[in-house]
């Protein structure tokens, strides 16, 4: 292979035809190079001027020191801090590499034979660096032209090394030729061999790989000299595209492979047989190590999204984070206590923390409980994350923190604050049954709670409840708040996303979740970072806050993003999401009294699984900590007797209250704009002296309900019969009896779930006294069906009488009566009483008449009847429109019929001549035809209270 003098004199002689270059001359190259470079930006962008291209560019000299002095030169690779900058937590180098070497390039008098990775390295980079003048002429001009060259190894080694990491936020075209200004630079103040040793011994490699002899020990276990050619062609196009490495991406890396070998053949490095033997050489990758700090890993995530690659390939970078380091040990060592417990190890053991210290946060779990003794719950990994809501910080982060994973329970809370935001309430009632659920259909099982407020189902995760929820909050509006408070994972804006909603399996990542918990802790206020324009960022949210501070290399502080603080939530609605769920009263029903979701302080929390019975949620928080865990299992095998409890739920519970130990315990005061008031339970109305459930409810003021409960309703019953009493019903039989009386809806579940309904039957009336010919009532007759404007006919002339009036009520024993007309004082004998006008009323009603005599006495007379306003529905089914028949055929004429009460007649026409009337079902007639033509049919209903409907009409030809 060729020495380095011989590759420079080679590429020299080719480029200049043997001419000598002078210093001078490699001057003046450049600066013509430059001249055309500004000439031919001004004529494409019009008006960008050399000075704006330069603005802010550092001194070229100052790489010197970022590696060091040149005795001992060196790359530091970025070290991560925890908040007091005592404590080491992450530094972006792959273990493997510990015992990496800073690569020395030959001079140019220097006559050793480089390493095939510094050969492969040029040829496949950038063929014309001994040559160039930093950059390539048709690099500018692809750039001037809109294209994204990948410019030469100096203008690399500039972006990494030197270009201010903020230039990652300009347009391509700019930064190409920011680095080609610098690069131009470089070149004329240190020789290409210094600069090709900058390069290869800080370039990204991936796996937190920067500089080749990294990259050697990090894949192959071997130093950079001692790489074989296939191994080096395989690292050497890797500085373009970290990520097509050989452990990621195998068959893009041995692609890249024989690209490089190849530009070796071009450059004359290697012959073709070294090329093909190279090419088809077996590499053996070692085992790759990674730095193991969740911690560190999300910090190095936002380094990378605010500068990209360049900052993990800066020299020096030193990163103070918001980790609390105390509380990330406890963190991690309460994760990996119940880890262990969950997989069947000693309930009693409380592990230590990394350092050696004790645990404990530990000794805060719960006690198991018996059955989870012993058993192994098929949990593979844990998660936890602890964020201080009024700073926007990070404290503790561990596990998989930021994977999506499904919800479940939650996800619920959002549910509700839209709900609550579309004028809803905590108090408004709803149904904890399945949407599917069938009123009346015989095997219908509703599996729920009936009736609740919504905060009781908020407070204990009912499913059922929070699906009917969603269908009033609407799912785009759902979707939308979630996004608001910072939650992603639902960004497809051509999915659907009701079925994933209605199941609990929308996905997030704990700490998006727990971030937007932190918005409630923090009434209603986001505290965090905007993210980096340039992301990707689904979220319309702020970033919750990993860096406090970064300085550079010699100590100077770098520009971070300005801590912002949004109003996302109104506080009177994040007050009552905090009140419901920091209720522990209300969660009873589903987890008991002092259950592990109480922490002995003012705690929101939430807890359950979703049911692909592989994740389990528990997120909660005090005014001045949020607190996310989660325990799951990525594999194919489901979470084994894991519930609400007894999974996530005791390590929030014992990170949460570590996490609060020195911190006062406070609630969250009622803003202005709530109001309090006593409600009925569960329809959450106004309370009626029925009501046995009194309950203090939070209402945005305007919201308050101005109804009374209707549930709980009386009824009169005959004690002895069971059924409901009459008028008629003797009075010493007669007690009141109050009854839960659910929606329609919700009349399976009560029958289900053997609540008390009221009889539906009245007192057989046997025993009505013989009419008094004074006061009496003779028609409508008793229990006739009436519609319409109806006479009410009978007699009022007793003597002393002083007037008389018509009243009705509902049932037959009505509690409540609505008078007709007005009073009349003239006596009528077998008349006109009074019309009663009975339109917008249907059902079974009480007729009175009420005569009022002298001294207050009084004497009465009723009659039962069914109004019935609404005409029947009927529709003809045979014979088919336009349908033929002979002479020979009977014509069977058959109508669908229906009415809300009852039936009297159905009449069918032949060219409206009546054929046949039938007095039930079913409603169908046969009709002989007599002549050929053609003829109408329709069909008319009648009910027996005497509304009539008529069919759609047909026309049928009959033929000889």
């Amino acid at each position: 292979m060729p020495t380095v003098p011989e590759i420079i004199r080679s590429r020299r002689r080719r480029l200049l035809g043997g001419r000598p270059t002078t210093r001078l001359s490699r001057a003046a190259a450049v600066a013509l190079v430059l001249a055309t470079l500004v000439v031919g930006l001004a004529a494409a962008a019009g008006g960008w001027v050399f000075g704006g291209v330069t603005q802010g560019l550092p001194s070229v000299e100052a790489i010197a020191n970022r590696f060091g002095p040149a005795e001992a030169p060196g790359f530091q690779p970025t070290r991560i801090f925890d908040r007091t900058g005592r404590y080491l937590i992450f530094e972006a180098s792959n273990p493997a590499a510990a015992e990496r070497r800073w690569l020395h390039v030959d001079p140019p008098a220097g006559s050793r034979q480089p390493p095939p990775v510094l050969l492969a390295t040029i040829a496949i980079q950038d063929p014309g660096f001994w040559t160039n003048p930093g950059y390539e002429l048709h690099d500018v001009i692809t750039a001037l032209l809109g294209g994204k060259p990948a410019g030469t190894i100096t203008q690399q080694l500039v972006e990494t090394a030197l270009l201010p990491l903020d230039d990652h936020r300009l347009a391509d075209g700019i930064r190409f030729l920011r680095t080609a200004v610098l690069a131009a630079d470089l070149t004329r103040r240190f020789s290409k061999a210094q600069i090709l040793e900058w390069y290869v011994n800080s370039a990204p490699y991936g796996k937190l790989a920067y500089g080749l002899d990294a990259a050697g020990l990090t894949y192959f276990g071997k130093h950079a000299g001692d790489l074989s050619l296939a191994e080096s062609a395989m690292l050497a196009p890797l500085p373009r595209d970290p990520d097509r490495n050989p452990a990621d991406a195998p068959q893009a890396a041995r692609t890249a492979r024989a690209s490089a070998l190849q530009a070796m053949v071009r450059q004359g490095w290697i012959d073709a047989a070294a090329a093909k033997a190279a090419g088809a050489e077996s590499v053996t990758l070692r085992p790759i190590q990674t730095p193991t700090s969740d911690f560190g890993w999300a910090v190095w995530g936002r380094l990378e999204q605010m500068w990209g690659q360049a900052a993990g390939a800066r020299s020096g970078l030193k990163v103070l984070s918001t980790q609390d380091h105390d509380l990330q040990l406890q963190a991690e060592c309460v994760a990996l206590t119940q880890a262990g417990r969950l997989a069947g190890g000693d309930p009693g053991a409380i592990e230590p923390a990394s350092d050696g210290t004790a645990c404990v946060a530990g000794s805060l779990l719960p006690p198991m409980r018996p059955g989870d003794t012993g058993v192994d719950h098929k949990m593979t990994d844990t998660a936890v994350v602890v964020l201080d809501p009024t700073a926007g910080e990070v404290l503790s982060l561990v596990g998989p923190a930021q994977d999506l994973r499904p919800t479940g329970p939650a996800f619920q809370p959002f549910l509700y604050l839209t709900a609550f935001a579309r004028g809803y309430t905590a108090g408004t009632m709803v149904l904890d049954l399945p949407l599917e659920t069938t009123p009346g259909v015989p095997g219908t099982v509703a599996v729920g709670h009936g009736p609740v407020r919504m905060r009781t189902a908020l407070a204990n995760s009912y499913t059922a409840a929070a699906q009917r929820t969603l269908a009033l909050a609407g799912v785009e509006d759902v979707v939308r708040t979630a996004h608001q408070m910072g939650v992603s994972g639902m960004d497809d804006p051509t999915a659907d996303y009701q079925p994933a909603l209605e199941t609990g399996e929308s996905a997030a990542s704990l700490l998006d979740v727990t971030g937007a918990y932190g918005v409630l802790a923090n009434d209603g206020r986001m505290v965090g970072v905007a993210p980096d324009a340039a992301a990707t960022q689904a979220s319309q949210g702020l970033e919750p806050v990993f860096i406090l501070s970064v300085q550079d290399y010699d100590g100077h502080a770098l520009p971070l993003g300005q801590i912002q603080e949004r109003a996302v939530v109104s506080p009177q609605l994040a007050f009552i999401l905090e009140d419901v769920l920091s209720d522990d009263t209300a969660r009873w029903p589903a987890y008991g009294p002092s259950s592990v979701l109480e922490i002995g302080q003012p705690a929101g929390a939430v807890a359950g699984s979703p049911p692909d019975g592989h994740d389990n949620w528990a997120i909660g928080f005090t005014r001045r900590r949020v607190v996310g865990a989660w325990v799951g299992n990525r594999t194919t095998t489901p979470l084994n007797a894991i519930t609400a409890l007894n999974g996530a739920a005791p390590i929030w519970h014992a990170v949460l209250q570590y996490a609060s130990r020195e911190l006062p315990s406070e609630g969250w005061a009622a803003p202005a704009g709530v109001s309090t008031l006593q409600v009925c339970d569960p329809s959450g109305l106004l309370p009626t002296s029925y009501c046995p459930e009194v309950m203090r409810e939070v209402f945005v003021q305007g919201t308050e309900p101005t109804h009374y409960d209707t549930l709980y309703q009386p009824f009169r019953v005959n004690k002895e019969t069971g059924k409901l009493a009459t008028l008629f019903t003797p009075v010493d039989l007669v007690q009141e009896k109050v009854y839960l009386v659910p929606p329609p809806e919700a009349a399976v579940w009560a029958r289900q779930a053997g609540i008390p309904q009221p009889p539906t039957e009245y007192d057989t009336i046997v025993d009505k006294p013989a009419p008094n010919p004074d006061v009496s009532l003779t028609r409508p007759a008793m229990f006739a069906y009436v519609h319409g404007v109806v006479s009410l006919q009978g007699s009022a002339r007793p003597k002393g009488m002083q007037y008389y009036r018509l009243q009705f009520g509902a049932g037959l024993n009505p509690t409540r009566w609505t008078q007709i007309g007005t009073d009349v004082r003239q006596a009528v004998v077998s008349n006109e009483l009074g019309k009663w006008d009975t339109q917008g009323l249907s059902g079974l009603y009480t007729l009175q008449l009420v005569a009022v005599l002298d001294q207050g006495q009084v004497m009465t007379d009723a009659t039962p009847m069914t109004i019935d306003n609404s005409s029947p529905s009927i529709t003809l089914v045979l014979p088919s429109d336009g349908q033929a028949f002979t002479l020979q055929d009977q014509v069977v004429i058959q109508a669908d019929v229906s009415d809300d009460l009852a039936l009297d007649r159905v009449e069918f026409y032949v060219d409206f001549r009546q054929v046949a009337a039938v007095g039930g079902p079913p409603y169908s007639a046969r009709w002989q035809p007599v002549t050929p033509g053609e003829y109408t049919i329709l069909a008319r209903a009648y009910d027996l209270a005497g509304n009539m409907a008529e069919s759609q009409k047909l026309t049928i030809t009959i033929g000889k």
